[in-house]
């Protein structure tokens, strides 16, 4: 199966990170889904203004924009596998850097903190792959100081028995989420969510069920899936948990409001939906497209880097209502 179709299948729709220290903001970065070469801004509320960000040579499969930083860390195919790139939004005409330089050839998942330390999964893509044969796999950290070097130190920094899903910074850039999912045809008995402490190397085990846990806005909370429902709870070891059933299912990856009001997740085939967490009411925040489309985006986290008019995103969006705090714009579920 194409790697590219295993990786969306994977992750779905991908809302990465936010930061306590980003202004709230409607305006968004995301993949093209008519040239996923392209990096384009818009606001979700009116998308007549798409701005081209950044063209990557190749398809682009997954990223992440540094909270109030310079940085857009993405993974992309380079020539038969993939690497992580890191493009600097203050220099537009340089192209990105190659970061691991095809040493990690099975990338998947990448996140970058405020401080601009990275992180990326060596992930098993296929059934066809052991994933006990695979000794890199695991979650790795490239420490900001090593952004400028020709050949930047990559660290092996978790390194679990079995495949992880997805890791995820805290705002506050102490802790590490990710999540073990089941394998078809594999046994694993780590399956489940965890916390990776930076500062002490602790690995704490917070639930043994779950997917694509992420940090709420002031890293207090955690928030994961079971598809059919949402768990709140921290980012300790027996913590209470607080579910939220969904009457639309989730998707894909998680992703908190930047008024931590919210959890946005994706659907198949719906869009994103948001919940509100006071009420449990959802809503979908974009019209359905024709097309089964997933849209991959990050917050705008800073106005201060160019942007190129793009002319108008193609994909009908639709006009957005308002609501309550205006960070948040959903329309009615059909």
């Amino acid at each position: 199966m194409n790697r590219h179709i295993i990786f969306f299948c994977l992750s779905l729709l991908y809302l990465l990170p936010f930061s306590i220290h980003a202004k709230p903001t409607d305006k968004i970065i995301f993949i093209n889904p008519d040239n996923e070469k392209e990096l384009l801004e818009t606001s979700i509320q009116d998308t007549r203004n798409t701005q081209l960000v950044f063209t990557h040579s190749e398809d682009i499969w997954h990223f992440a924009v540094q909270p109030d930083g310079p940085y857009i860390v993405f993974i992309a195919k380079y020539i038969f596998d993939v690497d992580v790139f890191l493009y600097d939004r203050t220099k537009p005409s340089e192209p990105a850097r190659n970061l691991t330089q095809q040493k990690h050839e099975s990338a998947t998942h990448v996140d970058i903190s405020k401080d601009g330390d990275i992180v990326f999964i060596n992930s098993v893509t296929g059934e066809d792959e052991d994933p006990h044969n695979l000794p890199d796999v695991g979650i790795n950290l490239i420490r900001h100081s090593e952004l400028h070097k020709n050949t930047p130190k990559i660290k092996l920094l978790v390194s679990p028995k079995s495949n992880p899903h997805s890791a995820t910074w805290s705002p506050d850039a102490n802790h590490i989420a990710y999540g073990i999912v089941p394998m078809p045809g594999f046994n694993l008995p780590d399956v489940g969510v965890y916390i990776f402490d930076v500062n002490s190397s602790r690995v704490t085990k917070i639930s043994d069920t779950g997917y694509s846990p992420t940090f709420s806005p002031d890293s207090k909370k955690l928030a994961f899936h079971l598809r059919d429902k949402i768990i709140l709870t921290e980012p300790r070891e027996w913590a209470s948990q607080h579910i939220i059933p969904l009457d639309i299912r989730a998707g894909g990856d998680l992703k908190w409001s930047p008024d931590g009001k919210y959890i946005i997740y994706g659907t198949f085939g719906l869009g994103p939906v948001a919940t509100n967490l006071v009420d449990s009411s959802q809503t979908i925040l974009f019209e359905r497209s024709d097309r089964l489309i997933w849209i991959t985006f990050d917050w705008v986290h800073t106005e201060a880097y160019p942007v190129e008019p793009a002319g108008r995103m193609i994909i009908p969006w639709g006009t957005l209502k308002n609501k309550q705090e205006n960070l948040l714009t959903p329309i009615t579920v059909p």
